[in-house]
């Protein structure tokens, strides 16, 4: 991790006072890709040379459950996966899902991710 300048002096004048006034925030980590199945990592590989970097944010997530139903999530076997798509071009990578995926696709907009899996060929839009 670079610190600044001025978080360096901060962390150095904090440490000859013999406290710890300042210390910066450890970069966000992307959730790992390695364990969702081929489809969905071409999938992601597809939608990246089309439409540029996106940033995956959550892929398994132990004993995910579908809010309001109680049922295990796609996420809680691998086999869902959310991401942000490149700044711009929401709706473009939306709508090539819509005619290229044959999983489900869910839209967050007001929280500007996207959700696939490689389950059945379900449609959703949700913002909490």
């Amino acid at each position: 991790m670079r610190l600044s300048t001025l978080s360096r002096l901060s962390l150095v004048l904090a440490m000859s006072l013999g406290v710890l006034l300042f210390m910066p925030a450890a970069p966000a980590q992307a959730a790992s890709e390695s364990c969702l199945p081929s489809v969905l990592k071409t999938r992601l590989a597809q939608i990246r040379k089309q439409f540029g970097p996106i940033k995956v944010i959550s892929t398994f997530r132990k004993g995910a459950k579908i809010r309001g139903s109680g049922r295990p999530s796609y996420h809680a076997s691998c086999r869902a996966v959310d991401f942000i798509p490149p700044r711009g071009k929401y709706k473009q990578v939306v709508r090539w899902l819509y005619g290229n995926h044959e999983g489900g696709v869910g839209t967050y907009s007001c929280m500007n991710h996207i959700h696939i899996d490689n389950g059945p060929n379900v449609r959703f839009s949700k913002c909490r």
